[in-house]
């Protein structure tokens, strides 16, 4: 099962350069970061660890950061608003925290 997941995520990653409008590029991004959570719980499901409580705060991690990165591309892609520092979407997303820092 993984390795579908794997050669679908190559896929989509290598799909992603191919597409030619930046906001279906921006969505599939998107796409692919939630696909990243989903895949962490149905490893868990599969998979029953005995410790399945690092799995669960790991995937609620990725969906903290995609979520952040979804808020963010929204204001700044979609609205055309750039987003003020701090806003609600750096509290997931600290790559764009640390652009903004470095302005």
């Amino acid at each position: 099962m993984w390795l579908v997941y794997l050669l679908v995520g190559i896929v989509a990653a290598g799909g992603f350069f191919l597409l030619p409008l930046v906001g279906a590029q921006i969505i599939l991004y998107d796409l692919i970061g939630f696909s990243a959570t989903v895949a962490t719980l149905v490893g868990v499901y599969v998979n029953c660890p005995v410790h399945p409580l690092p799995w669960y705060v790991f995937a609620f991690a990725l969906l903290i950061l995609v979520t952040g990165e979804v808020i963010w591309t929204y204001c700044e892609s979609f609205l055309g608003v750039e987003t003020p520092y701090p806003s609600i979407a750096d509290a997931g997303s600290g790559s764009k925290a640390d652009n903004k820092l470095e302005e």
